[in-house]
C-alpha cells in the first residue's frame, strides 16, 4: 500500500477495492496505513467473483481507455511498478 500511495502522490491514478470486509475495518485499514486515494467496498465479493480474484493484493494496470492491460497477482516491487506504469503509457 506504500508504494500504491507514493504513485497515487505522483499523479497515477489508485483506486483501490476492499473485498467482503466492513466499513469500519476499511476505514481503520486505510487510516492506519495513511492512504489517500479511494477506496471502494466489495462487501459481498462481487468483485472477487466478477475479476476471478484468488490471492490478495491484486494489481489491475488500466489504460485511459479503461482497457485492462496488465495484472499482477501479489505484493508489487518498486520496479514492477514503474515497468508496468511506463509500458501502458
Amino acid at each position: 500500500m506504500p508504494l500504491l500511495e507514493k504513485a497515487h502522490k505522483e499523479g497515477i491514478v489508485v483506486i483501490g477495492i476492499n473485498l467482503q470486509e466492513s466499513r469500519d475495518s476499511a476505514k481503520r485499514f486505510s487510516d492506519e496505513l495513511g492512504v489517500s486515494f479511494p477506496l471502494l467496498l466489495d462487501p459481498e465479493g462481487k468483485a472477487k467473483r466478477a475479476y476471478k480474484l484468488f490471492t490478495q493484493p491484486v494489481t489491475f494496470f488500466i489504460s485511459k481507455g479503461f482497457i485492462v492491460k496488465d495484472r499482477k497477482n501479489g505484493p508489487l516491487t518498486p520496479e514492477e511498478l514503474e515497468e508496468k506504469i511506463k509500458a501502458i503509457g
